[in-house]
């Protein structure tokens, strides 16, 4: 057992000064994301998305209630960190319900495109993703967006029965 841990303690040294280093200590291992992208230069173009509600605050945690409405907020950028005007993005999710019903539209003059978004089923309940493409001078860029899926309470469809009814 002595022998066996030995080996396995020393495959272990050899492995990890194999791995070199040459980064310096603040470097990721895992690359700098995929979605952010708030301005500032970057080195390749970028693509982020936000959840908004219908007064455009960011809905944190990114969540759709019942049959509420959201707006899937796309801002496309280029190396630089400017905004891509006039370019298409699709935004795509299973569960949920676009406008468009395509999910595609074109960036306005800052890079941002916005796209409608609800629960395909206002009683469901889980989560979905809803991922943005698009394309900065033939470089495809991509963002996704974990969203919570809750049922609509009693309540509300109640409310909302009892306004229809006025």
């Amino acid at each position: 057992m002595k022998l066996v841990k030995a080996i396995w303690i020393l495959l272990t040294v050899m492995l990890l000064a194999s791995c070199g280093g040459g980064g310096d200590a603040g470097d990721s291992p895992f690359g700098n994301g995929g979605g952010g992208g708030g301005g500032g230069t970057t080195d390749e173009p970028s693509l982020s998305i936000t959840l908004q509600d219908s007064a455009g605050a960011v809905l944190s945690p990114p969540a759709l209630t019942g049959s509420q409405n959201a707006v899937v907020v796309v801002r496309l950028l280029d190396a630089d960190g400017n905004g891509v005007p006039n370019s298409l993005v699709a935004v795509s999710g299973s569960g949920v319900i676009f406008t468009p019903a395509t999910g595609q539209t074109i960036t306005d003059a800052t890079g941002t495109a916005r796209v409608q978004v609800s629960a395909e089923d206002p009683f469901a309940s889980g989560a979905t993703t809803i991922s943005a493409a698009g394309s900065v001078d033939g470089t495809a860029v991509q963002a996704s967006i974990d969203v919570a899926l809750g049922a609509a309470t009693a309540e509300a469809i109640l409310a909302t029965i009892e306004q229809h009814r006025r």
